[in-house]
C-alpha cells in the first residue's frame, strides 16, 4: 500500500448510481410522453424500464453496440409494456440528452473522491460512451479531480480487456503495481484489472458473490 500512487475508478453503480437515475429518469420520460403511457401505472413503467436497461447493457457489452445499448433499449422497454415500438427513437434522443444530467452520485462518492483526489492521481476506467459518461461526471461534479478518463468505446477494447486498463496506466505514467481499480462489477472490473496487474478493491454493496473463490480486497482485507 505504501507504493500506492494512484486509483483508477469504474463509473456506473461505483460512482453514479445508475439504478436510480433510471427511476429519476423514468418520471421524467412518461411525463414527456404523457399520451404513450396513458393508463399505465408508473412503478410498472418504472420496473419495465430498468429490467430493460439491464438486458440491453448486456447485449451492448457482448456487441460493443450503441444501437443496442440505446434505440434497443426503448425498443425492449415498449414490448415489455405491449406498447408499439414507434416512439423507440424519440424517446431515445430525450435519454440521451437528459439522462446522464441527472445529478445520481452513489452514496459518499462525491466526498471520496475529492478527498483521495488530495493524495493521489485518480483516472476513470469505464465501459461507455463519451456522450454520455463524460455527462454523468459533469454532473457529479467531480469530472475535474481525474487527471485521466479512458472509455472502452473511445480505446475500442472493454472490460475485462486489461488493455483498456493499461491505457490508463500509461496516460498517468504510473506502473501497474503503483496503482489500485475500484468497481463494483467482480468480473469486468476486478478481474480486468488483475489481468492488469493491478490492486483491486470491489465495491460490492449489495453482497453479491464473486465469480472466484479466494479474492481479496487490497484495502479492507476481507476474502470472499
Amino acid at each position: 500500500m505504501d507504493k500506492l500512487k494512484a486509483i483508477l475508478f469504474d463509473i456506473d453503480d461505483t460512482l453514479f448510481d445508475r439504478a436510480e437515475a433510471q427511476r429519476k429518469w423514468a418520471h421524467l420520460m412518461i411525463q414527456e410522453y404523457r399520451e404513450v403511457f396513458k393508463g399505465i401505472e408508473q412503478k410498472v413503467a418504472v420496473n419495465a424500464l430498468l429490467k430493460s436497461d439491464r438486458i440491453a447493457t448486456e447485449e451492448c457489452n457482448r456487441t460493443h453496440s450503441r444501437d443496442a445499448a440505446r434505440i434497443g433499449r426503448f425498443k425492449i422497454f415498449l414490448k415489455l409494456l405491449n406498447l408499439s415500438s414507434e416512439p423507440a427513437e424519440n424517446i431515445t434522443v430525450l435519454y440521451v440528452k437528459s439522462y446522464p444530467q441527472i445529478n445520481s452520485p452513489v452514496k459518499g462518492a462525491k466526498s471520496v473522491i475529492e478527498h483521495l483526489a488530495k493524495r493521489f492521481q485518480l483516472g476513470i476506467v469505464s465501459n461507455g460512451f463519451r456522450d454520455v459518461q463524460y455527462q454523468k461526471l459533469e454532473s457529479l461534479e467531480i469530472k475535474d479531480l481525474f487527471d485521466c478518463i479512458v472509455l472502452s468505446a473511445e480505446v475500442g477494447v472493454w472490460k475485462p480487456d486489461p488493455r483498456l486498463f493499461l491505457k490508463a496506466i500509461s496516460l498517468l505514467e504510473r506502473r501497474s503495481e503503483e496503482c489500485m481499480y475500484v468497481g463494483n462489477s467482480y468480473e469486468d472490473d476486478i478481474l480486468g484489472a488483475k489481468k492488469a496487474g493491478i490492486q483491486t478493491c470491489w465495491f460490492n454493496p449489495v453482497g453479491a458473490p464473486a465469480v472466484q473463490k479466494g479474492y481479496k480486497c487490497q484495502l479492507c482485507s476481507s476474502e470472499t
